[in-house]
């Protein structure tokens, strides 16, 4: 079963790109950093999968004078802001580690400034399709409310 969403296929395309990065990091800064942005990027593709994938639920409350008809999306909205946590770190520490990193030799500036647009094109188009998605998503909670009659 695949998610077909957008949003998870730009995540799983970047694991790419990010594995790429963090294998030209020399060992101590592959070992704390590019370990964290491989988690975080994987954790990005599990989180909007399952925000993505998950399916209504409907609860029907009856107080004897009123019935309330509930449906939430399930944990949608959990999952969903863990996704934007995921990628709001991510994002901090790609531009942590272009601002900071010495992983691409000093005569290899343009490639550098050339793979650190990317990186952050690709967080921005996510980030844009995430705010779209998410719109639907915020809406999740629909009450309505029957009167019993009073026989």
């Amino acid at each position: 079963m695949k998610c077909n969403a957008g949003i998870w296929i730009d995540c799983k395309q970047l694991l790419v790109h990010t594995r790429r990065l963090v294998s030209a990091f020399n060992d101590f800064d592959k070992e704390i950093i590019g370990k964290e942005l491989m988690a975080l990027n994987i954790a990005m593709v599990r989180e909007f999968a399952l925000a993505y994938r998950l399916r209504d639920e409907h609860y029907v409350y009856d107080d004897q004078k009123v019935i309330k008809d509930i449906r939430i999306n399930g944990h949608k909205r959990d999952h969903l802001d863990i996704f934007i946590g995921d990628l709001q770190a991510f994002e901090a520490l790609i531009e942590f580690a272009f601002e900071n990193l010495e992983f691409i030799g000093p005569k290899h500036k343009r490639k550098r400034r050339k793979r650190e647009r990317f990186f952050l094109s690709q967080i921005a188009k996510i980030e844009e399709g995430v705010e779209k998605w998410s719109r639907g998503v915020y809406k999740q909670v629909i009450i309505s409310e029957t009167r019993r009659d009073e026989s």
